[in-house]
């Protein structure tokens, strides 16, 4: 292996990038929108994003939970009992 092809695999290495992590990562920014939207009292903001990650990642234990937790703002036991029950 070339010095060259050695350096660009090991860079590789370290920064990770792939498609995974630029789905991680898309995923953290959409939280952190919808995190901001739910704190400042914008729940159907936030509610659209939370169910957006979850389109993306049906697993992701966040958006279940924060979703779960404005159904209970809104006063839906019967949904936020189901999405607090899947997180």
């Amino acid at each position: 292996m070339s010095k060259k092809s050695h350096s660009i695999q090991k860079s590789k290495v370290k920064t990770g990038f792939g498609s995974n992590f630029l789905i991680n990562q898309n995923l953290t920014y959409k939280l952190q929108q919808a995190i901001y939207f739910h704190k400042t009292g914008k729940l159907e903001h936030a509610k659209v994003i939370y169910e957006d990650i979850l389109s993306i990642n049906p697993k992701h234990f966040d958006a279940h939970q924060l979703l779960g937790t404005i159904a209970a703002q809104m006063k839906d036991w019967e949904k936020s009992v189901k999405l607090l029950t899947q997180a």
